[in-house]
């Protein structure tokens, strides 16, 4: 779960780039990053977690936030997103995935 959701918000807000940097985080195998964490977390803050996902998605560091690979599965932000057991609506997964592949196109073509 997503439980410090303010400390990753606040590290966000002060440095953008920070979304992409690989986190070692209890119950994950390996590293995540914060843009996984918020887009696979099971905190019921939906608002909180796509804001913390656009805000990342608009710094400079876009681009390589939607293009580094975390979570146990070592999949991209995209495929975190599509996922139907990530506790987001319909709706709400289409428009990340929109966001995510308007700053990484590509992505659509890399398999996990």
């Amino acid at each position: 779960s997503l439980l410090r959701v303010p400390l990753r918000a606040g590290r966000l807000r002060r440095d953008p780039g920070a979304a992409a940097v690989p986190l070692r985080t209890p119950g994950y195998r390996g590293n995540t990053t914060v843009l996984h964490l918020a887009i696979a977390s099971s905190s019921p803050d939906v608002e909180g977690r796509t804001g913390l996902v656009a805000q990342a998605l608009r710094s400079s560091h876009a681009e390589e936030a939607a293009r580094a690979a975390g979570g146990s599965g070592g999949s991209l932000p995209l495929h975190a997103a599509l996922r139907s057991h990530n506790g987001l609506d319909r709706g709400t997964r289409s428009r990340l995935a929109e966001m995510l592949l308007d700053v990484y196109p590509g992505g659509a073509g890399v398999a996990d």
